[in-house]
């Protein structure tokens, strides 16, 4: 754990892992930057992010041309802010700017161009993963050329955007309408913008149905015992004695909802690195993980990729070398 500010604790997964919380209490997830609370077993998005991530980019592109029946996409190759949350590349698709999570998102695109025609009446547009948004766009255009300026802004001001981790947005300009000689206007892209900020954690009522995958994180399915032969099955509930006779469902957790078990949290009494579990999901071994991250205390959190269903159960056999003694340990799973 490191300090965020003055009060508030930064928890990553593994050390949330290893430092269980209590319905009702909160802790802060630096993998999201998000505060989470804590309600019935599940990890929810709580109150406001510990900061907003922006992304602000702009580009060396003054040269660029336009047409009515021929967009420009703009390309941005020059990033102002990128915090963590977003993904750009100068080179590779720099037109787009992808979001990390799922959450609600406010663009924003303030697009200079220049003609020497007059009524070169342009519009720019928000494009999500190729789809040019169906919303109020406002038009532009000088009214006379040569005595006064022949420069002027597109702005693009949507309203917030509920994402998926994946979407990407881009920003188009075209001619909208013209006289009866074609414009082809300008984009000065050193005097253009294109940004984000992200305003919440994961989407709305009225985006996706169910847990957003890769994001909420459940603690579940407790076991202990005393584990001190090889083959014994740690204890959903019961005595630590009856961990012997694995044929019985005292031994078994069920899955409530699909997904993957991720992380293996422990603590025990007298294991140590070399020491080996089993993963049983519906009577078959699935995976065997030694507690090779064991602490001085000897607990730890370790990695692991084990699929579950809803209806499933679960069980943990003491497998090999130093026993474990007597001990706990819970699984982390991410929904599908």
């Amino acid at each position: 754990m490191s300090e965020l500010a003055a009060g508030a604790i930064v928890l990553d997964q593994l050390a949330a892992a290893q430092h269980p919380t209590e319905n009702g209490s909160i802790f802060y997830d630096s993998d999201t930057d998000r505060f989470r609370g804590i309600v019935l077993g599940q990890a929810l998005p709580f109150g406001l992010p510990g900061y907003q991530p922006i992304i602000s980019l702009t580009s060396t592109d003054d040269s660029s041309t336009f047409t009515q029946s021929t967009p420009l996409v703009c390309t941005w190759d020059a990033e102002t802010e990128k915090d963590s949350g977003f993904s750009h590349s100068n080179s590779t698709n720099p037109s787009r700017i992808t979001v990390d999570h799922d959450g609600t998102y406010l663009f924003a695109a303030s697009l200079r161009v220049t003609s020497s025609a007059a009524r070169a009446q342009t519009v720019a547009k928000l494009i999500v993963n190729g789809v040019i948004q169906p919303q109020p766009y406002g038009s532009v255009y000088i009214r006379n050329s040569g005595s006064s300026s022949d420069y002027w802004t597109s702005v693009v001001n949507p309203p917030p955007l509920k994402l998926c981790a994946g979407d990407y947005v881009e920003v188009q300009i075209q001619v909208e309408s013209q006289a009866t000689v074609a414009f082809a206007p300008a984009w000065i892209g050193s005097e253009s913008s294109f940004s984000c900020i992200a305003l919440t954690g994961e989407k709305g009522e009225t985006g996706q149905t169910g847990p957003p995958g890769g994001q909420v994180k459940i603690a579940c399915c407790p076991f202990g015992a005393k584990s001190d032969s090889l083959g014994k099955f740690l204890i959903a509930n019961g005595k630590s004695s009856d961990g012997d006779d694995s044929s019985k469902t005292k031994t078994r957790q069920p899955i409530a909802i699909d997904g993957t078990l991720t992380l293996l949290a422990y603590q025990t009494k007298e294991a140590n690195s070399g020491t080996v579990m089993k993963i049983h999901v519906n009577g078959s071994v699935e995976e065997t993980v030694s507690l090779s991250s064991i602490n001085a205390n000897f607990s730890g959190v370790e990695t692991i990729s084990v699929s579950v269903s809803a209806g499933a159960y679960v069980e943990i056999e003491y497998d090999s070398s130093q026993k474990p003694g007597e001990c706990t340990m819970y699984f982390i799973l991410e929904p599908s």
